[in-house]
């Protein structure tokens, strides 16, 4: 896989997941948590989602840039992000509970985490 690829997919489903998380957050919640919190939890979904709207445009932009440093720093903040938003995931998942919906959410979490990393520490010259 290139990295080009793992920014197309990051915005792909970084886009329709904000676009839910903003537009629908009711219907979103109670996907994700077994007890959903009441309105504050509403607003904090849509401001997820507006970051992963953001990341959204970040990613598909860095696909056509063509400073590898620049890529190197987008590809570090993002192995960031999803390192710590994984780990942050998993520990409330554990004392809330998981639902499907979660558990597909920590698994993209993780699978991005993995995917930026390797180009982070393994394949540097890709990036």
């Amino acid at each position: 896989m290139k990295l080009n690829t793992l920014f197309t997919i990051l915005a792909v489903i970084a886009l329709g997941y904000g676009a839910v998380a903003i537009l629908l957050p009711g219907f979103l919640i109670q996907l994700l948590w077994p007890n959903p919190a009441g309105p504050e939890g509403y607003l904090l979904l849509q401001g997820w989602g507006s970051c992963l709207a953001a990341f959204s445009v970040i990613a598909w932009g860095a696909r056509r840039l063509e400073s590898v440093e620049a890529r190197r720093v987008i590809n570090l903040g993002f192995l960031t992000y999803f390192v710590i938003a994984a780990i942050l995931w998993l520990v409330d998942a554990l004392s809330r509970g998981w639902t499907i919906f979660s558990v597909l959410t920590f698994a993209l979490l993780v699978l991005f985490s993995v995917g930026f990393g390797y180009f982070a520490l393994v394949n540097r010259e890709a990036a």
